[in-house]
């Protein structure tokens, strides 16, 4: 979808397209149909199905293969739609709504640069506890 005016696709519309960039992610990545199978512990007669482009495949299979092709969740979808150039409409609001849910992450404190009088007086002073100290076990 480029624009607001376009429809929408229709849920098994896109979860083909989502599988087609998973049939394509799979081959890219060296693994045949049942490696993935072996490796998501996937049912053979519907993973051949979906690999056709037969049906509609469940999110549970979809997620499956992408965990089984050594894949985050979110880098699959990255990958299947890109990073957009601004946020739907939905996605404003609800950052909205959280950022007032949720207070911003502490500032992390300004760094200081060391001076050298500093650090010699700081090796002076351990000097001085560690000789304290060795004074004492004697």
């Amino acid at each position: 979808m480029s624009s607001d005016t376009e429809s929408p696709a229709s849920a098994q519309d896109e979860a083909q397209r989502l599988m087609e960039v998973l049939r394509t992610l799979v081959r890219m990545l060296g693994y045949t149909n049942r490696d993935v199978e072996r490796r998501a512990n996937l049912n053979h007669a519907t993973a051949t199905k979906y690999f056709r482009g037969e049906g509609e495949p469940r999110l549970e299979f979809v997620l499956s293969v992408v965990h089984a092709i050594g894949l985050e969740y979110w880098e699959f979808f990255e990958l299947a739609y890109g990073r957009r150039t601004a946020p739907s409409a939905a996605a404003v609001q609800l950052r909205r709504m959280l950022e007032r849910l949720v207070p911003p992450a502490p500032r992390p404190p300004e760094e200081v640069p060391v001076r050298k009088l500093d650090v010699e007086k700081m090796l002076e002073d351990l000097r001085r506890e560690v000789r304290a100290l060795l004074h004492e076990q004697a």
